[in-house]
């Protein structure tokens, strides 16, 4: 009986520890957590012409320490469908035509794409239609999760009229310790 008693306290004890890296948020609706990726947060009802306003929305969310969605697998991928599946079904206009920002960019446009945070990406999930190598398409962004699966596609950064949804990303102290050290 005590084993069981200490099994439940420290499952209550790292839910609550997740809770608070997540601050509060993760029963929410549009937010969910893995040990890879930390806590995630798609945001239905603001969209951003530019990706440093995105930021500032997530920073806003969850403080200094939020990025734009960073998806170094097929797991992360499988993390954010379904809450951009459930913020586009909020969408009043087309869910299918939502668009979702990201931390992978190309700024120098030499073909090797980057996360801001955790270096260059070696799993890709680019859309048919993306031109990864195409000189100034330098940013990704996460296509619907409800017209295209959250595949990606490249576009201008410069590209002001873009109306993207900001996907934020809070990692967990292991997964920004993991991402520095890489």
């Amino acid at each position: 009986m005590s084993k069981l008693i200490l099994v439940f306290s420290l499952a209550l004890f790292s839910s609550s520890l997740c809770d608070d890296e997540c601050g509060g948020h993760i029963d929410e609706p549009f937010y969910t957590s893995s040990p890879s990726m930390g806590c995630v947060y798609a945001e239905p009802l603001h969209r951003y012409d530019d990706y440093n306003d995105a930021l500032q929305h997530c920073k806003e969310i969850f403080g200094d320490e939020a990025q734009l969605a960073e998806i170094l697998s097929p797991d992360d991928q499988k993390t954010v469908l379904p809450i951009m599946l459930a913020a586009e079904a909020t969408v009043t206009e087309n869910p299918e035509i939502s668009y979702w920002f990201t931390g992978l960019r190309d700024d120098n446009d030499d073909g090797v794409w980057d996360w801001e945070h955790s270096g260059p990406a070696t799993w890709t999930n680019w859309n048919p239609r993306a031109v990864p190598n195409h000189a100034s398409f330098n940013c990704m962004q996460l296509l619907s999760a409800t017209g295209s699966n959250g595949t990606w596609m490249t576009f201008l950064c410069s590209d002001d009229y873009i109306n993207t949804h900001p996907l934020c990303q809070l990692p967990t102290t292991k997964t920004r310790t993991r991402t520095r050290i890489l």
